[in-house]
C-alpha cells in the first residue's frame, strides 16, 4: 500500500550498506520513518508515550501447562535457537563451552517467568549479527 516508502529504504539500505555497513539498519529506519512524516502517512500527534502499570497477576503451576508449554518452549529453544548459536560460535573461532551459557540463561529464565517472561537463550540470529564482520572489525572486540 505504501510502494514508494518501500523503494526509498531498499535504496537507502543498498546504499547505506555500501557506504556505512554499520549504521545501515539506522539510515534505513531514519527515512523510513522521515518519508512516512513527509508523504502524511504517519502524524506524530497520534503517537502518545506513557509509563506501564504494573499489574499483579498470581502465579499459578500445573502439570498441563508444564507439558504443553514449558517442555515444547524448552525443546524449540535448545534446539532452533541454542544449538546453531553455539555452532555459528564455534565456527567464527570462539571456544565457548556450553554449560555456562546453559546454567546463566536458565536461572534467567526462572527468575522473568516469575514475572511472565517466557525464555532466555542465546539466539542464532543474533549470534550470527555479533559474529559478522559488521558488528567490529577486530574480532577480540
Amino acid at each position: 500500500s505504501m510502494p514508494l516508502i518501500v523503494f526509498s529504504m531498499l535504496i537507502v539500505f543498498l546504499v547505506a550498506k555500501r557506504l556505512m555497513p554499520r549504521y545501515t539498519m539506522i539510515w534505513v529506519l531514519a527515512a523510513g520513518v522521515l518519508l512516512s512524516l513527509i508523504l502524511g502517512k504517519m502524524n506524530p500527534v497520534d503517537v502518545s508515550f506513557s509509563l506501564a502499570i504494573p499489574q499483579w497477576i498470581s502465579l499459578e503451576w500445573t502439570w498441563n501447562s508444564t507439558l504443553n508449554l514449558a517442555v515444547p518452549l524448552i525443546l524449540v529453544s535448545l534446539t532452533g535457537q541454542f544449538l546453531p548459536g553455539m555452532a555459528i560460535m564455534k565456527l567464527s573461532g570462539y571456544d565457548t563451552p556450553a554449560k555456562p551459557i546453559i546454567t546463566v540463561t536458565s536461572i534467567a529464565s526462572l527468575a522473568v517467568a516469575c514475572v511472565g517472561g517466557i525464555t532466555i537463550v542465546l539466539a542464532s540470529i543474533t549470534a550470527a549479527l555479533c559474529m559478522g564482520k559488521d558488528a567490529h572489525e577486530l574480532k577480540e572486540k
